[in-house]
């Protein structure tokens, strides 16, 4: 029997994988959430590990920008031991943007400067008023994240042999 090339694949983490303990080239694992079947057997069953590899990861920021993760589909692993090469266009996933809460940040640092001149204090609030931006560049923006049990879906990348018991 040989799997098709496009046949439609579910896959899905089952922990949540962060960023910021990967790097490039590493592989990570998913598994198959929808088994795949004909009336009579199981072609691909639910739990087939699937590996990606982190094609890109971006730190997060100063200032709120946050970190992003790629990833790319590579093949699944069959009981048999046999690989089965899967393909799809590389996954994007964006950290949390806090750069709203970094702007924020800087203008509260910026407000308080008035209770210094309003108490005659002007140096100090002068140096308020020097500190506000600085004060935004110190939100860091989030890890780019996997959650637990998100569903992607890829593509047996090319026409495969495969044996069915």
């Amino acid at each position: 029997m040989f799997l098709e090339k496009g046949t439609p694949l579910f896959i899905t983490s089952h922990n949540m994988i962060s960023a910021k303990n990967l790097k490039t080239g590493q592989q990570i694992c998913l598994y198959v959430e929808v088994p795949l079947a004909t009336k009579e057997n199981i072609i691909i069953p639910s739990g087939t590990p699937a590996y990606f590899k982190i094609t890109k990861i971006k730190k997060p920021k100063m200032a709120g920008e946050p970190g992003q993760l790629e990833i790319t589909p590579q093949y699944l692993k069959l009981a048999s031991g046999s690989q089965v090469p899967l393909a799809a266009t590389p996954f994007t996933i964006n950290g949390e943007n806090k750069e709203e809460k970094a702007h924020y940040t800087g203008v509260a640092a910026g407000s308080t400067s008035q209770v210094f001149y309003d108490n005659g204090e002007y140096n100090i609030g002068q140096g308020v008023e020097a500190f506000a931006p600085l004060a935004a560049l110190l939100v860091k923006g989030g890890h780019a994240t996997i959650p637990k049990g998100v569903q992607l879906q890829a593509l047996v990348g090319t026409e495969t042999p495969i044996k069915i018991r």
